[in-house]
């Protein structure tokens, strides 16, 4: 849901339903309605009792979601229902910002909390935040935006989650992202790859968590594939290869060089015994458009990378190319 639009209604109160005001009162009533069901309702349901009265959702707001100790499980509860089962609206976000401060602040513990069965309250506030940014609602400039508190406080599975996030967003979005909701992405990838690089192996899964961003095909391919070169570079272990195979397969007839020489970290990269990571058809026509672009830097690069294939013992491009030189140590 990160790219979708937010619904519009003019604001009602609850003065025409006092019916259903008194039965909200009674519930949030923790003396008389005690049970983290009732707390279910209102987190789900939070969008909607905003869009029909603001001033009472946000009057109510420290009951729904109270912070002393005694109560923290039914604060727990309404979140959970909130952030995890409802999108992110643009109203909302002002009118939550403590709430979704104080989430940031408190990703690791959210995300490593076992109480919320299938649950993940760390990946729905990561999908929230990020829908924002979308939006052009968030940023990351200073110390004290929740992008930053956020990032801060997250683990790298989670943070890894919210490049899969983008990544999936941007490929079935209905519409296709504009030139300025990408370059925003582009902007936002930097900032994250810029910080994650300084420690590569206790980042790895975000900083492989481009893959995604990759092969959903919406940024500059030139860009695109400079990045996911840089990635595997500064890993110590590359994820996803089959989904970067298949992509480098597709565009290696236009960017043979790219192509070639990312297919070559892979290879390095990729485990010796993985040596199945990827098809012998796109092997094949990422190292056979190499070598018939008629560039000196493909060809050497093709040779290379079909020398360390051949090293792992991934015999079926033996026949590719020119007679097998020495196995190389390494790719560059």
């Amino acid at each position: 849901h990160l790219a979708e639009d937010n619904p519009t209604a003019s604001a009602a109160d609850f003065n025409d339903m006092p019916e259903l005001r008194e039965r909200l009162d009674l519930h949030l009533d923790r003396n008389r309605e005690p049970t983290l069901m009732a707390r279910t309702s209102y987190g789900h349901s939070l969008p909607w009792l905003h869009l029909l009265d603001p001033t009472w959702t946000q009057a109510h707001l420290a009951a729904i979601f109270p912070r002393e100790d005694a109560a923290i499980a039914l604060r727990r509860t309404a979140w959970v229902s909130f952030i995890c089962f409802t999108r992110a609206y643009d109203d909302l976000l002002p009118v939550l910002e403590d709430e979704y401060r104080w989430a940031a602040s408190n990703a690791a513990e959210e995300e490593s909390s076992e109480e919320h069965g299938f649950a993940k309250p760390g990946e729905g506030l990561a999908d929230h935040l990020l829908s924002f940014y979308w939006r052009g609602l968030l940023g990351f400039d200073r110390e004290d935006d929740l992008l930053v508190i956020f990032y801060a406080h997250a683990s790298d599975s989670l943070r890894a989650h919210g490049m899969w996030a983008i990544g999936r967003a941007l490929e079935e979005a209905q519409t296709p992202p504009t030139g300025e909701v990408l370059a925003r992405w582009q902007r936002f990838w930097e900032w994250r790859f810029a910080v994650a690089r300084n420690d590569a192996s206790a980042n790895r899964q975000e900083l492989n968590g481009f893959t995604w961003w990759l092969i959903s095909d919406k940024f500059d391919t030139g860009w695109a594939l400079e990045q996911m070169t840089e990635v595997l570079r500064a890993v110590d272990s590359v994820e996803h290869e089959t989904l970067i195979a298949d992509y480098l397969a597709k565009i290696s007839d236009r960017k043979p060089v790219e192509a070639v020489t990312l297919l070559g970290l892979l290879v390095e990269k990729a485990a010796r015994t993985r040596a199945w990571f990827v098809s012998e058809e796109e092997t094949s026509t990422i190292l056979r458009n190499a070598y018939k672009c008629g560039e000196p830097a493909a060809a050497i690069r093709a040779d290379r990378a079909r020398d360390l294939l051949l090293s792992i013992g991934y015999h079926p491009v033996r026949e590719i190319g020119p007679a097998p030189s020495a196995i190389p140590d390494s790719f560059s």
